[in-house]
């Protein structure tokens, strides 16, 4: 209901007023009631009176829910779009940064600096991937593969090969298993 119908609702006699108009000013005029003696005297009585009457007739107090039930199905829609695709933006960008550290952590051949995270960056958008630790090594992959991009040398990690049979005997075994790992890679066990 838009100020003008209330403001000329209000200035009409009741006799000239419909039935869906009376209606509507006697709960104003209830609800203006319930809202004064809550004002008056701020109570817990007069709130659950004031509370009561709303939820009888429908009426939600919280000004931010009034003003979207009032809101038109398109202005609302638009709104929560607009509204929905800054925050959406903002948590993805989040999103995007710990997922962006977790995979240069992981990837020693990738020299993070500024050239290097925009041609990365640039072949994320061109692909139209999100931008997870998999699409981040998608999109290095391609970049060197395609020569754009030149991976730094890795070092191979240094591994103590030459144990004796009793150093291995014993060897606890959780560090055996990390020696395993060390020469042959990540076990399934």
């Amino acid at each position: 209901m838009s100020y003008s119908e209330v403001t000329i609702r209000r200035n009409k006699r009741p006799q000239d007023m419909t039935m869906d108009e009376l209606r509507n000013a006697v709960e104003d005029q209830g609800l203006q009631f319930y809202k004064q003696q809550y004002e008056a005297n701020p109570t817990q009585e007069n709130k659950a009176e004031l509370d009561r009457y709303a939820a009888q007739r429908g009426i939600n107090l919280d000004p931010v829910v009034s003003r979207l039930h009032q809101l038109p199905m398109e202005k609302l829609a638009k709104e929560w779009e607009t509204k929905g695709k800054a925050v959406e933006d903002e948590q993805l960008d989040k999103w995007r940064m710990q997922q962006a550290r977790t995979w240069i952590e992981s990837q020693p051949s990738f020299e993070p600096n500024g050239p290097n995270g925009k041609l990365v960056a640039a072949e994320l958008e061109r692909r139209g991937l999100r931008g997870s630790v998999y699409d981040l090594q998608i999109c290095f992959d391609a970049l060197v593969e395609s020569g754009q991009i030149q991976p730094q040398e890795v070092p191979p990690t240094p591994v103590r090969l030459n144990y004796s049979a009793e150093e291995l005997r014993s060897m606890p075994l959780n560090k055996l298993k990390q020696l395993a790992e060390d020469v042959a890679g990540p076990s399934e066990f």
